[in-house]
């Protein structure tokens, strides 16, 4: 028997990520607006740009505030709740304690609704309907995701191994930069290059893209689906679209 021993990955700051379930948060929409307020120069699409980077970076300091450590709120606000409604056992008919017992308990269903729509997109399921909160479920497969995403070791041509992450990281950068270099480009097969578009195809093609298909396009498209680069998913420009659209029709 052969055993490896992977050394634990390195924790890097999290990459920003747009979430569904931030949309339901009563500040969302007026730190959106705020951040995309901002005033900035240059062509459409270096606004648009500059404007998802400022935006993402007030977000993820508002989400931090709001949406941290969805587990740890959870635990907190029923910890609360158990407590008032113990002391309401002792005291039934104390008004402020009806009061704060129901106050704790909408505190918690709303705690408990944010961790299990951060998991389910986290854990990309889409075929489940709502109904009882699965965020053990979720969680799982969000962690098995992740465990198959990640990039343990590489094994050489030569059949020499790199499990060391910095080895690993590098050697897989300076593979698809070679493999992407002019050295290596493969110009396009003589057969392919004989077809060629008509004049109908043509102008079709070279037409001014329209707000009707931008805006048709865009609902088309599945809001909870993998982000882009930025870490906007499309669901951002879906429910966000009276805030970024003018931006966002200008650069395209």
């Amino acid at each position: 028997m052969k055993l490896i021993v992977v050394p634990p990955l390195q924790s890097h700051p999290k990459p920003f990520k747009f979430f569904i379930a931030w949309l339901r948060h009563d500040t969302f929409m007026d730190t959106l607006k705020q951040a995309w307020s901002v005033d900035i120069p240059g062509t459409a699409m270096y606004r648009l740009a500059k404007k998802l980077q400022h935006t993402k970076l007030v977000l993820k300091a508002w989400s931090l505030q709001h949406f941290g450590r969805a587990q740890e709120r959870v635990g907190c606000t029923r910890e609360r709740l158990a407590t008032v409604q113990i002391t309401l056992q002792n005291d039934p008919l104390n008004k402020q304690l009806i009061v704060e017992e129901e106050e704790f308990r909408a505190q918690y269903e709303e705690a408990l609704k944010r961790e299990e729509e951060i998991f389910c997109q986290k854990a990309r399921l889409n075929w489940l309907q709502e109904g009882d909160s699965c965020t053990k479920f979720f969680y799982s497969q969000f962690a098995a995701r992740k465990s198959h995403n990640t990039l343990r070791k590489v094994v050489l041509p030569d059949g020499q191994e790199l499990v060391d992450p910095k080895e690993v990281q590098h050697y897989t950068v300076d593979y698809y930069q070679s493999l992407l270099n002019k050295e290596t480009y493969h110009p396009i097969p003589p057969l392919l290059a004989a077809r060629k578009l008509n004049e109908d195809d043509n102008h079709l093609l070279c037409a001014e893209v329209t707000k009707e298909e931008i805006v048709d396009n865009l609902k088309q498209m599945k809001g909870d689906g993998s982000p882009g680069p930025d870490g906007f998913t499309v669901g951002f420009f879906q429910h966000c679209w009276d805030v970024v659209k003018e931006d966002l029709i200008l650069a395209v």
